[in-house]
């Protein structure tokens, strides 16, 4: 089952890369960042609040720089009947409206990541101590692979389920 799960995602993520004209080069680090993000919406359940009911799906961070581009293939996706939106957002910006909001290492100091202050909103970051801080999924390369962790207490403290299919994918999920 675990094969099954990888071999789909390869998949995707490897139409994902060659429909947004990748073809013929190997796909960067944050390529396939922004391709986990797509998923990773797709295997997570918001609590159906307020802010949350609206025609898309927040993507929001805090450098698009960062995804050279990579991110601009999301806007045209869908998840269910949503439309998947990317917008930068900073640390003085309101962020109840993001369903996700991907911080970047250069930027993760500015951020006060609370998940119980952060309600409904999945926080992903880059580096070592990203999940100590607050955070609840760290995605990081190991061995020339994507991997992630998930913090599950952090993720119920933000009211948030990820699907356990996702979950047994993770390289650990930490409780």
């Amino acid at each position: 089952m675990q094969q099954l799960l990888r071999s789909v995602f390869l998949s995707f993520s490897l139409f994902f890369v060659c429909s947004s004209g990748a073809s013929e080069r190997e796909a960067s680090e944050y390529e396939l960042k922004a391709v986990f993000l797509y998923n990773l919406a797709k295997f997570t359940q918001w609590p159906q609040g307020e802010q949350k009911t609206a025609e898309f799906i927040n993507l929001c961070v805090t450098d698009q720089a960062v995804f050279d581009g990579a991110l601009a293939g999301l806007q045209s996706k869908k998840i269910g009947n949503k439309h998947f939106k990317v917008r930068e957002v900073k640390p003085s910006d309101p962020v109840w409206s993001c369903h996700l909001l991907f911080v970047d290492q250069a930027n993760e100091a500015q951020w006060r990541l609370k998940p119980d202050k952060l309600q409904q909103v999945l926080t992903i970051g880059e580096s070592k101590n990203f999940l100590e801080r607050g955070g609840l999924l760290r995605l990081y390369i190991n061995n020339e692979k994507l991997s992630f962790i998930v913090q599950l207490g952090n993720v119920r403290l933000a009211g948030l389920e990820i699907d356990s299919r996702l979950l047994r994918l993770a390289k650990k999920v930490e409780q």
